[in-house]
């Protein structure tokens, strides 16, 4: 499949394995697990992490620091893959828009 545009969608799942290797399927399912827990729990993240940046992997907060750096750190620390981690920086008053 190298080389060509593939839809993921029409891909069965051992098709999505070998365009995207190994276990794509399962990384998938664990971001998504994380996207799920941030958006169900953004209010006690902003009271428990207010203007830090947390790291949640498979469902939960794994690691917070001051900064994007500093998590990242901590995730190769914890042998976590930071490709495969939903980084986000939390803030009470919500997301910033500088124009």
């Amino acid at each position: 499949m190298a080389g060509r545009k593939v839809a993921l969608e029409k891909l069965s799942k051992q098709g999505m394995r070998e365009h995207l290797g190994g276990d794509a399927i399962g990384r998938f399912r664990r971001f998504g697990k994380s996207a799920e827990f941030v958006g169900s729990n953004a209010r006690k993240l902003a009271a428990q992490y207010n203007r830090a940046w947390v790291g949640v992997h498979n469902g939960a907060v794994v690691v917070h620091g001051d900064t994007l750096e500093d998590v990242i750190a901590q995730l190769r620390a914890k042998k976590i893959d930071p490709n495969e981690t939903l980084v986000e920086f939390v803030d009470k008053d919500g997301p910033r828009i500088i124009l």
